[in-house]
């Protein structure tokens, strides 16, 4: 039996059929208060976008953030399918989960971290260093969650350096900046070098599974980060498994981290192959490589449903390499993805 004794002002949530009781201090989600006692709620985004943290309401009453049906089917909502991450208990709740979620992998922690560089890598994309207040254990693919003081809200971002064994002070991110988003425009402006932040971590289940399998990653964006984590960790153990990278862009100068990825392609024991996919290259520019979307690529590959397959970037392109991958032959159960959603919120 797993259960949190609840607190004056906190709603009692239970999960019927599998013995789990814990609060939700007011304000807070259900899926925050689960996640930050060790209970495994199902989730990916944590924003309302993905659908994965859908339970059903069996009793009590909540309020909801963002209304579930964006995401959810109307079977789903007739059924009594809310999404946690949007749900504040107005009491003591009773719900059902179809499944559990892994295990956290570390404990969650606090941190108080000090910005020590700010290096800009593309044009929109920041390379962020920060110094912890004490070593966070990790391991490489996870994410931090990131606060500052003056900005509502947290702010999710892969750590971009693999861990190598050993938990560290010192973590990279690579931050995109988003106009209209306030961390982003916040970070942008001017050097931040010196302030101060809050960080929350290590989260998330985007870690490499043990096979001697191939591996294709497909990365878009920032999500390259925690892509490359992944690699350089699989590098530094010296695991001999053949890699092809994926990257989709729109315009060359999108394309970045290339020294990183040209170490790591030299470290690995296994033959790795990059490449760069733009989908809006002038037609007139020098560019001769692969135009288009990265699915267009991928028709390319040999024997793909032989591969493991980690993705991270924007859902809409994660969402179609996903669906091409499946009908390739990849089982669900190889194909490991981190969407990353845009936050645009001025407040």
């Amino acid at each position: 039996m797993f259960s949190i004794f609840k607190k004056s002002g906190a709603a009692k949530v239970s999960i019927r059929h599998r013995d789990i009781h814990y609060e939700v201090p007011a304000g807070n989600t259900l899926l925050e208060s689960a996640l930050a006692v060790g209970v495994a709620f199902p989730h990916d985004c944590k924003v309302g976008t993905c659908g994965t943290c859908k339970y059903k309401l069996i009793n009590g009453k909540v309020k909801e953030i963002r209304p579930s049906a964006v995401v959810l089917n109307a079977e789903e909502l007739r059924d009594g399918y809310r999404l946690g991450c949007q749900a504040l208990p107005r009491s003591d709740i009773e719900i059902e989960l179809d499944h559990l979620g892994e295990a956290a992998l570390f404990e969650l922690g606090t941190f108080s971290a000090e910005i020590t560089s700010m290096t800009l890598i593309s044009h929109d994309i920041i390379s962020l260093s920060l110094k912890l207040d004490r070593p966070m254990e990790y391991v490489a693919g996870q994410y931090i969650e990131l606060e500052q003081s003056g900005i509502s809200g947290k702010r999710s971002y892969s750590v971009s350096t693999a861990p190598k064994g050993n938990p560290s002070k010192n973590l990279n991110f690579h931050v995109r900046h988003v106009p209209g988003g306030a961390f982003t425009d916040w970070l942008f402006r001017e050097d931040r070098v010196g302030e101060h932040l809050t960080a929350e971590g290590p989260m998330g289940f985007f870690y490499l599974r043990e096979s001697d399998a191939p591996v294709i990653c497909i990365a878009g964006g920032s999500g390259l980060a925690p892509i490359l984590s992944l690699l350089e960790q699989m590098a530094f153990e010296k695991i001999d498994r053949s890699v092809i990278l994926l990257y989709g862009g729109r315009e060359q100068r999108d394309i970045y981290a290339l020294n990183e990825i040209d170490t790591i392609s030299l470290n690995l024991p296994g033959k790795m192959t990059f490449i760069p996919v733009l989908s809006k290259e002038p037609v007139k520019s020098d560019w001769d490589g692969d135009r288009g979307f990265v699915t267009e690529t991928l028709k390319k590959i040999e024997n793909l449903g032989d591969y493991h397959a980690y993705l991270c970037g924007p859902p809409p392109m994660i969402d179609a390499a996903e669906d091409y991958l499946i009908g390739a032959g990849v089982s669900t159960d190889n194909i490991h993805a981190d969407r990353f959603f845009d936050r645009s919120n001025p407040s």
